[in-house]
């Protein structure tokens, strides 16, 4: 089948003695391995490419991908110099004593929170990354920021741009945003803090397990440096629905879903299996996005997406 140049499914399982959705079948892996090429959208044409090409391809997208992630850690690299350079100073541990208080419960968090609630007189500043609280911790949270919009403190807040996609969040963010609450969106937020007063700082102890518990930190040297880190991060954000760069990419909800598996790294087959779609349907999908959001390969796009704050 290879000497000749271009085949129809049809032609091909006759040629092979194989039932056409069979061969559509085996046609689709071989796409997903780079030996298959369909030339236009528009004819069910396709053309077998020899393993050395199929080989160079994928070298090649390879390649691409290398280059992309050795700019994104040097981007990541350059931040953290930056934060450091601006916010550790070399006197960082001298003036003062530092208290710390290791919530190991969520309960005791829970504790924490609403006494250091009940205290704060001036202001307090919050960052919320991704994923969402669970429902009940929100539902706690929502009661403490009731009673602090009635006192009329001085209230700033970030959270994570992809979670103004999720329907509880983004009704939360409306409430405090009509009830005084200043709120921006930063496409990656660091991790889960709360300060307090400019004079206590609750951060998790581990920022990827939500149930481990939490540090409660008072001591000027130490809470000082946590509020550059916010208000770094508060001249980094903006307030900007997800929604609205995803309008403006024109991504419907088919490539959106495709975006928020190439993230994952699933492959192909994955993606056309949990969308019941053919891969063929996938590769044309995969181009369409790489195209809208200016991506040279399929590991760019996850990176550029997760930028941009369209995954939750």
């Amino acid at each position: 089948m290879e000497q000749r140049g271009s085949w129809q499914i049809q032609q091909a399982a006759e040629a092979v003695g194989l039932e056409p959705e069979d061969a559509r079948r085996g046609i689709d892996y071989l796409a997903s391995l780079g030996l298959v090429e369909f030339p236009s959208e528009e004819t069910p044409e396709f053309v077998l490419l020899g393993s050395q090409v199929a080989a160079m391809r994928l070298i090649n997208d390879a390649e691409r991908e290398l280059a992309a992630n050795l700019e994104q850690m040097a981007v990541a690299r350059a931040g953290l110099a930056e934060i450091l350079s601006s916010f550790m100073p070399l006197n960082f541990w001298s003036p003062g004593p530092v208290a710390v208080e290791m919530l190991t419960d969520l309960r005791s968090v829970a504790v924490y929170l609403n006494k250091a609630t009940e205290l704060a007189r001036e202001q307090i500043l919050t960052m919320h990354p991704a994923p969402a609280m669970a429902p009940a911790q929100s539902a706690e949270a929502a009661t403490r920021t009731k009673s602090l919009v009635d006192r009329g403190l001085d209230l700033r807040t970030i959270y994570q741009q992809s979670l103004a996609g999720v329907p509880r969040i983004a009704k939360h963010l409306t409430d405090i945003r009509m009830a005084g609450y200043e709120v921006r969106l930063s496409p990656t937020v660091p991790f889960r803090m709360i300060i307090f007063d400019r004079r206590r700082v609750i951060i998790p102890i581990d920022p990827n397990n939500g149930k481990a518990g939490a540090m409660a930190i008072e001591g000027e040297a130490l809470v000082r440096a946590l509020i550059s880190v916010f208000e770094y991060c508060w001249q980094h954000s903006s307030y900007e629905e997800a929604g609205t760069i995803t309008a403006e990419l024109n991504l419907g909800p088919q490539e959106q879903a495709v975006l928020r598996m190439l993230a994952t790294g699933a492959t192909d087959e994955t993606i056309a299996r949990n969308l019941t779609v053919s891969l063929r349907t996938v590769n044309r999908v995969v181009c369409r996005i790489m195209k809208a959001i200016g991506a040279d390969s399929r590991f760019q796009a996850g990176m550029i997406a997760a930028r941009l704050g369209l995954i939750h």
